[in-house]
């Protein structure tokens, strides 16, 4: 499991495509970004990142709004959810 909170929006952005692309990410379960500034763009590089393995991701109090809510759930990556 990861826990990170960002706490400015352009460390969300910058953090999660440094996360997107860390090598230990496809043996990732669980991963939460609670209150981390999280946006539709974030969500679509969760959505494309490999996280074949995760089965639970926390997104509360995010603005991921509804173009990143569907990107998500159309990800294949994330169908273990």
């Amino acid at each position: 499991a990861l826990a990170v909170n960002f706490t400015r929006p352009e460390d969300a952005e910058a953090g999660i495509a440094a996360l997107a692309r860390a090598r230990f990410l496809p043996t990732l379960r669980a991963l939460a970004l609670n209150f981390s500034f999280v946006t539709a763009d974030c969500a679509a590089a969760l959505a494309a990142a490999p996280l074949d393995g995760l089965r639970a991701l926390k997104l509360y109090g995010n603005r991921v709004g509804d173009r990143g809510a569907q990107v998500l759930a159309r990800s294949a990556a994330l169908s273990g959810l």
